[in-house]
């Protein structure tokens, strides 16, 4: 028989505290998923907020950009240089992050897979954009920075890319608006924390500023594009 003063005490329960720059599990998780599972989930989760901080910031250039096309870019073509050159820059992390979400997916990755995979449309719609925009951003660098025989006809594509890519643009933002601001403000906030906070946002400073210093030098190329091209864009 065990001894009785053994039997009517309870094990004692030790809790497992939080690491700093993970999010606490939830109760399904402290149910039925192990640690391995929650560091997967927050690989996901700091995948998607370096989506939505970009995607956030690369708005706010990308209003810039247009406001000096409404404007008149012929007399704001130095402001429309710079904001595309950190466009640009902005870009290269933006598809990282949506291209790696896509491979992990495709090649089976639990936690993305887990995550499941965007609506069929947007599955067309996201490389689709992506070529585009490469198109858009590398045709204006030609048109300003190229040969002299091939800034007529990337012009001629800049402005072709441009009208799809605003129309792209449009149906991107509306359907990621939400999702995309719920995670940006997540991340704004830290609530919860997710590791890789301090890497977002430096990888965002580092890139417009690359991109800003950049432009800032493609810019001086100007008035020699305006003397070629009287009209800038138009």
């Amino acid at each position: 028989m065990p001894d009785q003063k053994f039997a009517n005490h309870a094990m004692p329960v030790f809790e497992v505290p939080a690491i700093p720059g993970f999010p606490e599990p939830t109760s399904d998780q402290q149910a039925g998923a192990g640690p391995a599972d929650a560091v997967k989930s927050d690989v996901v989760e700091a995948n998607t907020r370096f989506t939505a901080v970009l995607g956030a910031v690369l708005t706010v250039v990308l209003a810039v950009e247009l406001a000096t096309v409404v404007l008149g870019v012929r007399g704001l073509l130095g402001l429309h240089v710079v904001a595309g050159f950190i466009l640009a820059a902005l870009v290269v992390p933006k598809l990282a992050t949506t291209g790696r979400r896509m491979v992990k997916y495709y090649r089976h990755d639990d936690a993305f897979v887990a995550a499941g995979p965007p609506a069929p449309l947007l599955r067309i719609l996201g490389p689709l954009m992506a070529v585009v925009t490469v198109a858009l951003l590398g045709s204006g660098m030609a048109a300003l920075l190229g040969p002299s025989s091939l800034q007529g006809d990337a012009k001629s594509i800049h402005m072709l890319c441009f009208w799809l890519f605003l129309l792209l643009v449009i149906v991107h933002t509306a359907a990621h608006l939400r999702e995309s601001a719920r995670s940006t403000l997540a991340d704004v906030r830290r609530s919860p924390a997710v590791t890789g906070r301090r890497t977002r946002w430096a990888t965002v400073a580092a890139a417009m500023i690359i991109g800003g210093a950049a432009g800032g030098l493609a810019a001086t190329y100007v008035a020699a594009y305006l003397t070629r091209f009287p009209h800038g864009f138009h």
